[in-house]
Order: C-alpha cells, then structure tokens, then sequence
C-alpha cells in the first residue's frame, strides 16, 4: 500500500571547507563580533550593523549591505561547544531583531535550524555545516530544496570571505 499522506521529510542542506588556519583562530572569527563585522555573508558585500551577544540563547543580528540594498540576518544560539560546535536557528530578520519574510520571493522558511562543527585536520581547520528547515510548512520546505544549489554558491563566497580575513590574523 502506498502512503501519499505521510509528510514530506525535511531538506538537509550540506557544505564543507577547509581553511587553512588552526581551529583556536577560526573558532574566534566565528564567534567574535569584531571579526564577524569585517568577513561575515556572500561575496559582494559588507557588513553594516553588527551585534552579537554570544551565549546560549543569545543572538547574533546583521545587517548586510550590498550594491542594490541590505538585508538583515539574525541567529539565536542553542548550543555553544567551544571550538568544536555552533548550533542556532537563523534567519531572516527586521531592522528591530525579529524574525522576518525574506526580502526575495517565495515561500522561505522563517528559520533554519544550522550545525556547524569544526574539526583539526593537520593544523588546518575543517568546517562541516547542515542547515534544515525548522518548523516549516511543506512548501516552505520545499522551496527550501529547490534553493540549495544557490546555497552552494553563497556559502562559497562566504567562506572565501573567511579565508581572506583568517590571511590578514596572526596566527
């Protein structure tokens, strides 16, 4: 018997990146406002506002500038390991730190439930990252899916953002 009824399991989105620092100085570009205001969000931006109040739910609240305008972005952490593992929802937000629509069509996700890891692999640092839809409806979910191959090409740009500001740290 085939069940069309059962709900439609929730999208992972998967990336990875080797960068080529210790994880102590890593953990501290991720979790230090100083330096999430100089590297944090997709290639051909910058950050605007910057607030982070790091601690288990604390938040973390942005404002990203780019050519033809700004969004905001805000996580809220649920679990800090320090220097191994961040878990937060994030999403969109307001100007005032709630969370938001999207500011692109479609039905996206309020937020997304983030784990990111980090791991020594020969005095370099491995950064594992899954994101999934939280408490999303089935087309929010979906439109989650169709969206991954964009999210590769984000993550891309702004992992190559950390690598560029991890260039410019001592060591």
């Amino acid at each position: 018997m085939n069940d069309t009824s059962a709900s439609v399991p929730n999208p992972i989105f998967e990336t990875s990146h080797r960068a080529k620092a210790p994880r102590d100085l890593v953990w501290r570009v991720w979790t230090e406002a100083e330096h999430l205001a100089r590297w944090w969000g997709p290639a051909g931006c910058t950050v605007g506002r910057c607030d982070l109040d790091f601690r288990v739910d604390g938040v973390f609240h942005y404002q990203l500038t780019f050519p033809n305008g700004e969004m905001w972005g805000k996580f809220v952490f649920r679990e800090i390991a320090a220097p191994e593992r961040l878990v937060f929802l994030n999403g969109f937000s307001n100007p005032e730190g709630d969370f938001a629509q999207a500011p692109f069509p479609g039905d996206w996700p309020r937020q997304m439930l983030t784990r990111i890891t980090f791991r020594d692999v020969d005095g370099e640092t491995e950064i594992s990252l899954t994101s999934e839809p939280f408490n999303a409806t089935e087309a929010q979910q979906a439109t989650f899916a169709a969206a991954m191959p964009s999210m590769v090409g984000g993550w891309a740009g702004t992992f190559a953002r950390l690598d560029d500001h991890l260039e410019s740290q001592p060591n």
